[in-house]
């Protein structure tokens, strides 16, 4: 397939200067991190606790978090701004909360009967270290 010099420098200029969907794109996200950023308040203990810095890095995330779901369509841009706006209220953004090793139910109700069963199995006056294992 060959091209034309024409067709050569369009491709090149089209790869270098960005569409104007990337420049609206830039406008909303900025738009939409001044006003995640806005939610800061210093009444509340939650975020005052972390500071400033820790939720202006919250909102990065949930900035970096619309600009991957969106890509290059527009539409999808106030749907993923609410559903960032809802995991930012809910902390999701938070380095501190990797929720894939948070404990399960199932596991913490687990380790319970376990540790139910090692005291019924002490008798009186028997100091014992709990077996800890490393995957708790």
């Amino acid at each position: 397939m060959k091209i034309t010099r024409t067709q050569l420098r369009k491709l090149i200029l089209e790869s270098v200067v960005e569409f104007p969907t990337g420049k609206r794109l830039k406008q909303l996200l900025n738009d939409l991190r001044n006003g995640f950023l806005s939610y800061y308040d210093e009444g509340d203990t939650s975020m005052v606790a972390y500071g400033l810095d820790s939720w202006a890095e919250q909102v990065n995330n949930a900035i970096d978090y619309v600009k991957d779901e969106v890509g290059n369509d527009l539409s999808l841009f106030d749907q993923a701004a609410d559903q960032a706006e809802a995991l930012l209220i809910d902390g999701r953004f938070h380095p501190m909360s990797d929720y894939n090793v948070l404990a399960r139910a199932s596991d913490v109700e687990d380790q319970d009967d376990e540790f139910a069963n090692f005291l019924d199995n002490l008798e009186s006056g028997d100091i014992e270290e709990f077996p800890y294992y490393d995957d708790y």
